[in-house]
């Protein structure tokens, strides 16, 4: 399978927005030199990518995904959630539970769905 065209890409969606590769580097810092040593859309971290997709508006993980075949709407981290749990920060918590493995096999689901009800008429989710 070829690379994925993403030097190509930048350059297309430059050219819609009549900006130069000089303009996008000046917006996240980076020299002219930088960009060409770019083989590879895996050269580069997320959050290049997603500085590259917001300057740009063109989402590069949803498009990398759907020309791998693997289609997805929306890449995590790009775009806001939407619905009641926008914006609404994370929290993690831990439990100790005390009985048999059995016990927890046979049993443990349902304790979660009784959680996940009452956690929703609260006013929050379990991710």
């Amino acid at each position: 399978m070829s690379e994925y065209p993403f030097i190509q890409k930048v350059r297309e969606k430059l050219e819609e927005k009549n900006k130069s590769i000089g303009w996008l580097l000046g917006e996240i810092n980076k020299g002219t030199s930088w960009f060409y040593t770019i083989k590879s859309i895996s050269d580069l971290h997320l959050k290049t990518i997603n500085e590259f997709s917001k300057l740009l508006d063109f989402d590069f993980v949803v498009d990398f995904y759907k020309w791998k075949g693997e289609g997805i709407e929306q890449a995590d981290g790009l775009n806001e959630p939407v619905g009641k749990y926008a914006k609404q920060p994370m929290i993690t918590v831990q439990i100790t539970i005390q009985g048999t493995s059995t016990e927890f096999t046979n049993n443990f689901g349902n304790v979660l769905k009784v959680i996940q009800k009452e956690g929703e008429k609260a006013g929050f989710r379990i991710a």
